[in-house]
């Protein structure tokens, strides 16, 4: 995960459970800021140039999807600033989602490789809600990105996920 998602402003990754978002450890591995609660993200957001989000979504979504706006596709929630939209999905749906989403990103021209410092990093993926308990949790939310990032690095590579 070294270096993937840091410095980017448009890849977001947020869990969900209980109605909250994981706490600062989880953010800090994936370098996207550094306190977990809502008053901070929303906070971050101010900074950035961004209002009128709300980081504490349904427990009752258990796969939160943050698609690049730019791939366009449907969804139930409101936009986010234009940028990304935020999905509920069945857990079956996901694979599809993924791949759907990147094929169309590539064939747009809408992503050039994933990860790293540039404005050109348009992606979406998703994060799995595993069930939130804590700081322990951690290491299975990192595995199930990583697992999620094997796939688009499948199709990146032409492969059929």
């Amino acid at each position: 995960m070294e270096g993937f998602g840091r410095h980017t402003s448009n890849v977001f990754f947020f869990g969900a459970s209980a109605g909250h978002c994981p706490s600062a450890p989880f953010y800090e591995l994936l370098g996207i800021y550094h306190d977990g609660d809502v008053g901070a993200y929303n906070e971050w957001q101010k900074k950035n140039g961004k209002t009128g989000v709300n980081a504490n979504f349904d427990a009752k979504f258990n796969i939160i999807a943050f698609l690049s706006y730019a791939f366009k596709q449907p969804s139930p929630k409101v936009p986010i600033n234009g940028l990304c939209t935020h999905l509920s999905l069945p857990q079956d749906s996901v694979e599809s989602t993924i791949r759907s989403a990147i094929y169309q990103g590539f064939y747009n021209g809408k992503i050039s490789h994933l990860g790293g410092d540039g404005e050109d990093y348009v992606f979406g993926t998703v994060t799995y809600d595993f069930g939130w308990k804590g700081e322990e949790d951690i290491p299975g939310i990192v595995e199930g990105l990583k697992a999620v990032m094997q796939r688009v690095e499948s199709v990146k590579e032409g492969l059929v996920l």
